[in-house]
């Protein structure tokens, strides 16, 4: 199980926190212990309320989003998956690692703004600061090609990284 699965058992364990704490409402109120048990009871509601309602969102956004294990600035002609594929396999990750026509489109529809970003600089320096740019997000590199080339004897660079 990963987080994303977890999400759905918050959900769970935390509408049943609810409704438990509803019923320690009726029964402080039918009981007429209405003082501390009414204050927990509510306490435990909103809690309870809480602890479902932030995973459900976060799921909702989830399914909301597009299923890619990669975007890229090449549609046309993505880099494939080589270093990465062990670590996946290792991991068990159950979505496919082809880039295909429908995960561009998919790309192009959430992400319209990704675009190859043109520098006036030596593909080295621009590689460089890359790196440094993966390594202070704090993600994790898996590999960095500096002589990757591309379409249209233009200079690509190729990181690959997880979040």
């Amino acid at each position: 199980m990963d987080g994303f699965d977890a999400l759905g058992w918050l959900v769970y364990i935390g509408a049943t926190a609810a409704v438990i704490s509803v019923l320690g409402i009726i029964v402080g109120l039918v009981s007429g212990r209405r003082g501390l048990t009414l204050v927990l009871a509510l306490a435990g509601l909103l809690l309870g309320a809480a602890v479902a309602w932030i995973p459900y969102q976060s799921r909702m956004e989830l399914k909301a989003s597009p299923r890619l294990s990669d975007i890229t600035t090449d549609t046309a002609n993505p880099p494939a998956f080589i270093k990465i594929l062990p670590i996946r396999e290792a991991a068990k990750a159950r979505n496919k690692t082809n880039y295909t026509a429908q995960k561009a489109a998919l790309q192009a529809k959430h992400y319209p703004d990704l675009k190859p970003l043109m520098l006036e600089k030596k593909s080295g320096q621009v590689f460089d600061i890359a790196i440094k740019a993966v390594k202070m997000a704090g993600l994790n590199l898996i590999d960095a090609d500096k002589k990757t080339g591309g379409s249209n004897h233009r200079d690509h660079l190729l990181v690959w990284f997880q979040g």
